[in-house]
Parts: structure tokens; C-alpha cells; sequence
């Protein structure tokens, strides 16, 4: 039997035979309004509780918008456990091209990989 962790959601924890796979990658991919956000924010909070350490990667949001989200839709005040080193956030959100005309700029993967590893140092 697998190790696995909780994602926060005890429904998808039963769908998933107990939860994530621990010391494996989940890449939740989808279109707008299908929860990925929920879900990503449900397990990052499970993890805060039990005092682990995460690293919160945003491509859209910054880091007090993040927090003024997580407050607002659940109550949740993350901003205790930034503050005791146990939340990190990078934010990717400069990376990415929005407008029509610039779809074809090339992204820089050691970039994105450098800004990761500073948020994760500190």
C-alpha cells in the first residue's frame, strides 16, 4: 500500500483511495471554473495545518492576492504561516504574455525554474 497525504477534501481523498501519492508530482490541468484553484488551495492549507512546509506557484496571482482570496472564500488567514516560514509563494505571473499580439513570445524556463528555488529559499 502507498503512502499517501491528505488533499483537504475527504471526498476526493475517498475517490483517490486515501489522497495524493506522498514524494510524487500532481499537475491538476483544465479549463476555467473547474476547481484546480480549490483544490490546490484546500491541499496547501491541509499541509499548512499539520505544519509542513509548501510552496504555493502562481501564474496569475500575487501574494496578497492570494491571501485576500483564500480569506475571502474560506476565512482561512494564511498570512501566520508566511510569517513563521512554513508558506512560500512564487509568483510567476511576469513570465506569461496576455495580450493577443505577444502569444508567440517565448517563455524562459531557467527563469521560471530560478524565480521557484528563490521563493523556495526565501
Amino acid at each position: 500500500m502507498m503512502d499517501s497525504l491528505s488533499t483537504g477534501i475527504g471526498g476526493l481523498d475517498f475517490l483517490l483511495g486515501g489522497g495524493l501519492a506522498k514524494a510524487s508530482t500532481t499537475l491538476l490541468i483544465g479549463p476555467a471554473g473547474t476547481l484546480k484553484s480549490y483544490i490546490g488551495q484546500q491541499f496547501i492549507y491541509a499541509g499548512l495545518k499539520n505544519g509542513e512546509h509548501c510552496l504555493y506557484v502562481s501564474t496569475l496571482e500575487s501574494q496578497s492576492d492570494f491571501e485576500d482570496q483564500v480569506k475571502l472564500n474560506f476565512g482561512w488567514d494564511i498570512k501566520t504561516f508566511a510569517k513563521k516560514g512554513l508558506l512560500k509563494f512564487a509568483d510567476l505571473s511576469h513570465f506569461w504574455a496576455f495580450e493577443p499580439s505577444e502569444l508567440t513570445k517565448s517563455v524562459d524556463p531557467a527563469g521560471i525554474a530560478e524565480a521557484i528555488f528563490k521563493a523556495k529559499r526565501g
